[in-house]
């Protein structure tokens, strides 16, 4: 079946969850069915939240002919892969942990460049699609369920060795993932994608699943907001600003809009009752105490001198907390503070991270990478030929600045997880305006 939303007809969409839908074939039986590129690639996005947890090492369809005929790379896979090779070999000649590092150079910026290529080849078919939005769904519940009882029990359901649940007297909610920034921004991104969906693949839904949609999406904004994190709140909003504004006539033609306006504004509301109920002490010093603000200055400024100190090739990639010990002294007046507020041993920020670890020349490569996917957004609204297409585009953006505007004060770059999802549903989206 052709990818081209522009060649099959609306009225011959049936519902993800109708009688007649294929999404009432056992999963099983799909799988043995058609164990295809594309139907891989669906079943690890809904797994990974586990899988991710229960298979970790080292621990610190079939193909479209076109495409198949010949490799053409986008400007921003070129540009990816050399910062992939630079970090790989950062890892093997300046970390001083080389397993830990190459790791890091592996999934968080190998992987996700094939999860990118691999989504934007395979995932084409309409009934992927549809299996693709259901698991959207389910992973979105899933996600919510578990950040919930972490917050209400503070009770670690997935207990990461290395990683806890409870730091500097905070509650750091973080689901199945070893990172309460990476279970933040994911479920902000599902968010965004569910918010899109019906639309840019066109999957369309009957009473009952239309049900279970809406509420996934009440689901996926209140999850992305239980770790509390103010730069998460900006970047839901102008997100979903984006969505909503380029995706304009598209939504509203798909009778959606007025009713995802209402579920936001409760799940914001939700969640501010829920945090103030539950954990009024965290919520109240995790969103108004000046003092997470002033201590992110410091950190950025050492983090600064660091990148200053070793412009050219970094200080190596995983080196980073070794490097600022070694500068500072935590008991010294030599450590950064801005108003008394200290730095901390993380760059706190993608691009401060990538400066100090691989150097200027591989920043500059970052933020051309980051660039290059920006422009194939927006040059892609504008050359949208279909409703689908414009919506698709529009979502592709909204998601990359739901990745930034965290990034600039998290090193959430640095999480595989994250950064595996990202770059696949961007892949599913590009294909779907390509």
């Amino acid at each position: 079946m052709s990818g081209d939303p522009t060649t099959t007809k609306r009225t011959t969409q049936s519902s993800v969850l109708s009688p007649q839908s294929s999404f009432l074939t056992p999963p099983s039986l799909f799988l043995f069915a058609d164990a295809s590129v594309s139907t891989i690639l669906v079943a690890w996005f809904v797994a990974t939240p586990i899988a991710s947890f229960f298979i970790r090492f080292p621990y610190k369809g079939e193909a479209n002919p076109a495409r198949a005929a010949r490799f053409k790379a986008t400007p921003f896979e070129l540009a990816w892969a050399l910062l992939s090779v630079a970090a790989l070999v950062s890892a093997l000649l300046k970390s001083h942990d080389i397993g830990y590092a190459g790791r890091i150079a592996i999934d968080s910026f190998c992987l996700p460049l094939f999860a990118f290529r691999l989504a934007r080849a395979h995932v084409i078919g309409r009934a992927h699609l549809r299996w693709l939005t259901l698991g959207v769904i389910a992973v979105a519940f899933f996600l919510f369920a578990t950040g919930a009882y972490e917050l209400a029990t503070g009770a670690d359901l997935f207990a990461y060795k290395g990683s806890r649940l409870v730091r500097a007297g905070e509650l750091r909610i973080n689901g199945p993932f070893a990172a309460d920034a990476s279970y933040a921004i994911i479920a902000l991104m599902l968010f965004l994608f569910l918010r899109a969906a019906p639309e840019a693949l066109s999957v369309r839904f009957d009473r009952t699943s239309r049900l279970f949609y809406e509420f996934a999406l009440a689901a996926a904004a209140i999850a992305s907001l239980l770790p509390m994190f103010r730069t998460i709140a900006v970047a839901l909003l102008a997100s979903w600003m984006i969505v909503e504004w380029a995706g304009g006539k598209a939504l509203t033609i798909n009778r959606s809009r007025p009713i995802v306006g209402r579920w936001l504004i409760a799940a914001l509301i939700a969640t501010t009752v829920l945090a103030a109920t539950v954990a009024p002490a965290f919520f109240s010093r995790r969103l108004t105490d000046p003092s997470n603000a002033l201590s992110r200055v410091a950190t950025w400024e050492a983090a600064c001198a660091i990148a200053l100190e070793h412009p050219l090739f970094g200080v190596g990639l995983a080196n980073y907390e070794d490097s600022f010990r070694a500068r500072y002294n935590w008991e010294d007046e030599s450590v950064e503070k801005v108003m008394e507020a200290q730095a901390r041993s993380s760059p706190h920020s993608n691009v401060m991270w990538i400066a100090a670890e691989l150097g200027w020349a591989m920043l500059a490569l970052y933020l051309i990478a980051s660039v290059f996917l920006a422009r194939m957004g927006w040059r892609a609204i504008g050359r949208a030929q279909s409703g689908a297409q414009r919506t698709a585009a529009a979502c592709f953006l909204a998601l990359l600045v739901a990745y930034w505007i965290p990034g600039l004060a998290l090193t959430s770059g640095i999480y595989s997880d994250l950064n595996l999802y990202f770059f696949f549903l961007l892949g599913v989206l590009s294909n779907r305006f390509a």
